[in-house]
Protein backbone atom coordinates (compact mmCIF):
# COMPACT_ATOMS: atom_id res chain seq x y z
CA UNK A 1 0.00 0.00 0.00
CA UNK A 2 1.38 3.36 -0.77
CA UNK A 3 2.70 5.47 2.02
CA UNK A 4 0.09 8.73 2.79
CA UNK A 5 0.61 11.42 4.73
CA UNK A 6 -1.64 14.77 5.83
CA UNK A 7 -0.43 18.76 6.28
CA UNK A 8 -3.16 20.42 7.67
CA UNK A 9 -2.87 24.35 7.29
CA UNK A 10 -4.89 27.06 9.34
CA UNK A 11 -7.53 25.58 11.49
CA UNK A 12 -9.49 23.73 8.97
CA UNK A 13 -6.57 21.61 7.77
CA UNK A 14 -5.62 21.08 11.18
CA UNK A 15 -8.92 19.20 12.32
CA UNK A 16 -8.82 17.05 9.26
CA UNK A 17 -5.46 16.21 9.78
CA UNK A 18 -6.22 15.29 13.37
CA UNK A 19 -8.96 12.77 11.87
CA UNK A 20 -7.06 12.16 9.65
CA UNK A 21 -4.23 10.05 12.01
CA UNK A 22 -7.33 8.77 14.40
CA UNK A 23 -9.42 7.22 11.37
CA UNK A 24 -6.00 6.19 8.90
CA UNK A 25 -3.33 5.95 11.49
CA UNK A 26 -1.54 7.56 8.88
CA UNK A 27 1.71 10.43 9.66
CA UNK A 28 0.11 13.85 9.96
CA UNK A 29 1.44 17.61 10.61
CA UNK A 30 -0.32 20.58 11.65
CA UNK A 31 0.72 24.20 10.72
CA UNK A 32 -0.76 27.37 11.75
CA UNK A 33 -0.29 30.98 12.30
CA UNK A 34 -2.97 30.86 15.66
CA UNK A 35 -1.06 28.92 18.83
CA UNK A 36 -4.61 28.69 20.23
CA UNK A 37 -5.84 27.21 17.31
CA UNK A 38 -3.46 24.48 17.42
CA UNK A 39 -4.45 24.08 21.56
CA UNK A 40 -7.59 22.36 20.13
CA UNK A 41 -5.62 19.64 18.08
CA UNK A 42 -5.77 16.86 20.00
CA UNK A 43 -2.42 15.91 21.98
CA UNK A 44 0.16 13.59 19.58
CA UNK A 45 -0.60 15.45 16.53
CA UNK A 46 2.75 17.00 15.63
CA UNK A 47 2.46 20.52 14.92
CA UNK A 48 4.56 23.79 13.43
CA UNK A 49 3.39 27.18 14.80
CA UNK A 50 4.32 30.15 11.93
CA UNK A 51 6.83 32.87 13.08
CA UNK A 52 4.45 36.25 13.29
CA UNK A 53 7.43 38.47 14.62
CA UNK A 54 7.36 41.00 17.64
CA UNK A 55 4.93 41.61 18.92
CA UNK A 56 3.24 38.19 17.68
CA UNK A 57 -0.23 38.58 16.58
CA UNK A 58 -2.88 36.18 17.53
CA UNK A 59 -3.54 34.83 13.87
CA UNK A 60 -3.92 35.77 10.07
CA UNK A 61 -7.67 36.17 10.82
CA UNK A 62 -8.98 36.64 7.05
CA UNK A 63 -5.76 38.41 5.96
CA UNK A 64 -4.11 36.37 3.61
CA UNK A 65 -1.26 38.30 2.95
CA UNK A 66 -0.17 38.29 6.68
CA UNK A 67 -0.35 34.83 6.63
CA UNK A 68 2.24 35.33 3.49
CA UNK A 69 4.69 37.16 5.91
CA UNK A 70 4.29 34.73 8.64
CA UNK A 71 5.22 31.62 5.93
CA UNK A 72 8.31 34.03 4.52
CA UNK A 73 9.34 34.83 8.31
CA UNK A 74 9.20 30.42 8.93
CA UNK A 75 9.66 28.58 5.73
CA UNK A 76 13.66 28.34 5.47
CA UNK A 77 13.86 27.31 8.80
CA UNK A 78 10.68 24.90 8.72
CA UNK A 79 11.35 23.11 5.73
CA UNK A 80 15.32 22.43 6.80
CA UNK A 81 13.82 20.93 10.19
CA UNK A 82 13.89 17.23 10.78
CA UNK A 83 10.55 17.33 11.63
CA UNK A 84 9.58 17.93 7.79
CA UNK A 85 11.47 16.18 5.70
CA UNK A 86 12.07 12.77 7.57
CA UNK A 87 8.13 13.41 7.58
CA UNK A 88 7.58 13.99 4.02
CA UNK A 89 10.77 11.86 2.63
CA UNK A 90 9.09 8.28 4.47
CA UNK A 91 6.08 9.23 2.10
CA UNK A 92 4.75 8.43 -1.42
CA UNK A 93 1.61 10.73 -1.37
CA UNK A 94 0.61 13.84 0.37
CA UNK A 95 -2.31 15.41 0.97
CA UNK A 96 -2.22 19.29 1.43
CA UNK A 97 -5.21 20.53 2.95
CA UNK A 98 -6.36 24.05 3.85
CA UNK A 99 -9.71 25.89 3.29
CA UNK A 100 -9.72 28.32 0.59
CA UNK A 101 -11.56 31.52 2.49
CA UNK A 102 -9.58 31.92 5.48
CA UNK A 103 -6.29 33.55 6.53
CA UNK A 104 -3.07 30.82 7.10
CA UNK A 105 -4.98 28.16 5.23
CA UNK A 106 -5.57 30.43 1.73
CA UNK A 107 -2.63 32.40 1.88
CA UNK A 108 -0.10 29.75 2.82
CA UNK A 109 -0.71 26.51 0.81
CA UNK A 110 -0.82 27.40 -2.56
CA UNK A 111 2.86 29.00 -1.76
CA UNK A 112 4.07 26.30 0.43
CA UNK A 113 3.10 23.04 -2.16
CA UNK A 114 5.00 25.25 -4.93
CA UNK A 115 7.83 25.06 -2.86
CA UNK A 116 7.59 21.51 -1.81
CA UNK A 117 6.77 20.05 -5.18
CA UNK A 118 9.94 21.26 -6.22
CA UNK A 119 11.82 20.13 -3.21
CA UNK A 120 10.18 16.66 -3.22
CA UNK A 121 9.65 16.21 -6.73
CA UNK A 122 9.41 12.51 -6.40
CA UNK A 123 6.41 12.78 -3.84
CA UNK A 124 3.03 13.32 -5.34
CA UNK A 125 1.12 16.30 -3.73
CA UNK A 126 -2.77 16.45 -4.21
CA UNK A 127 -4.07 19.90 -2.71
CA UNK A 128 -7.60 19.90 -1.08
CA UNK A 129 -9.48 23.01 -0.38
CA UNK A 130 -12.45 23.62 1.54
CA UNK A 131 -14.44 26.25 -0.11
CA UNK A 132 -16.85 29.20 1.63
CA UNK A 133 -20.42 28.98 2.02
CA UNK A 134 -22.22 31.28 -0.48
CA UNK A 135 -23.21 33.29 2.66
CA UNK A 136 -20.00 33.93 4.73
CA UNK A 137 -18.41 37.26 4.28
CA UNK A 138 -17.09 38.91 1.04
CA UNK A 139 -13.37 38.44 2.68
CA UNK A 140 -13.94 34.75 2.12
CA UNK A 141 -15.01 34.68 -1.01
CA UNK A 142 -11.88 37.45 -2.23
CA UNK A 143 -9.83 35.35 -0.83
CA UNK A 144 -10.84 32.03 -2.23
CA UNK A 145 -10.88 33.95 -5.90
CA UNK A 146 -7.47 34.83 -4.86
CA UNK A 147 -6.34 31.58 -3.93
CA UNK A 148 -7.36 30.05 -7.14
CA UNK A 149 -5.65 32.35 -8.94
CA UNK A 150 -2.90 31.44 -7.51
CA UNK A 151 -3.10 27.81 -7.92
CA UNK A 152 -3.66 27.79 -11.40
CA UNK A 153 -1.34 30.38 -12.18
CA UNK A 154 1.62 29.90 -10.05
CA UNK A 155 2.03 25.48 -9.94
CA UNK A 156 2.47 23.64 -12.70
CA UNK A 157 1.01 20.18 -12.54
CA UNK A 158 -0.46 20.73 -10.00
CA UNK A 159 -3.20 18.00 -8.71
CA UNK A 160 -6.48 19.07 -6.63
CA UNK A 161 -9.79 18.28 -4.91
CA UNK A 162 -11.84 21.24 -4.23
CA UNK A 163 -14.78 20.47 -1.60
CA UNK A 164 -17.62 22.56 -1.26
CA UNK A 165 -19.14 23.72 1.73
CA UNK A 166 -22.62 24.99 0.33
CA UNK A 167 -23.70 21.41 -0.34
CA UNK A 168 -24.33 20.87 3.00
CA UNK A 169 -25.66 24.21 3.54
CA UNK A 170 -28.81 22.68 5.33
CA UNK A 171 -27.26 21.87 8.81
CA UNK A 172 -26.02 23.76 11.23
CA UNK A 173 -22.95 25.39 10.57
CA UNK A 174 -20.33 23.39 13.33
CA UNK A 175 -21.90 19.98 11.76
CA UNK A 176 -21.71 21.27 8.54
CA UNK A 177 -18.04 21.94 8.77
CA UNK A 178 -17.29 18.49 10.14
CA UNK A 179 -19.00 16.60 8.00
CA UNK A 180 -17.37 17.95 5.13
CA UNK A 181 -13.90 16.97 7.45
CA UNK A 182 -15.44 13.68 7.36
CA UNK A 183 -15.96 13.41 3.66
CA UNK A 184 -12.44 14.46 2.90
CA UNK A 185 -11.27 11.98 4.97
CA UNK A 186 -13.49 9.34 3.50
CA UNK A 187 -12.29 10.19 0.30
CA UNK A 188 -9.07 9.87 1.62
CA UNK A 189 -9.69 6.39 2.82
CA UNK A 190 -10.97 5.59 -0.51
CA UNK A 191 -7.72 6.39 -2.61
CA UNK A 192 -5.74 4.73 -0.54
CA UNK A 193 -7.63 1.60 -1.60
CA UNK A 194 -8.53 1.13 2.17
CA UNK A 195 -11.79 -0.67 0.79
CA UNK A 196 -10.18 -3.10 -1.17
CA UNK A 197 -10.45 -6.81 -0.70
CA UNK A 198 -7.36 -8.92 -1.57
CA UNK A 199 -7.27 -11.95 -3.88
CA UNK A 200 -4.37 -14.27 -5.21
CA UNK A 201 -4.71 -12.56 -8.71
CA UNK A 202 -5.69 -8.72 -7.32
CA UNK A 203 -7.82 -6.51 -5.26
CA UNK A 204 -11.72 -5.83 -5.50
CA UNK A 205 -13.61 -3.19 -3.74
CA UNK A 206 -16.05 -4.05 -1.33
Amino acid sequence: MLKVGIVGIGNTGNQIAALGMKELKIPVLAINSSEKDLETVPEGVPSILLKKGNPPAQGAGKDRSLAKKYLKNTIKEMLGSEKVTSFIASLDILFVISSTGGGTGSGVTPLLLSALSQIYPDTLFILIGIGPVESEALTAQVNTLEYLKELYGNIKNVHYMLYDNDNFDNMPSHRMMEHVNEEVVEDIKVLMGMYNKETRYDSIDT
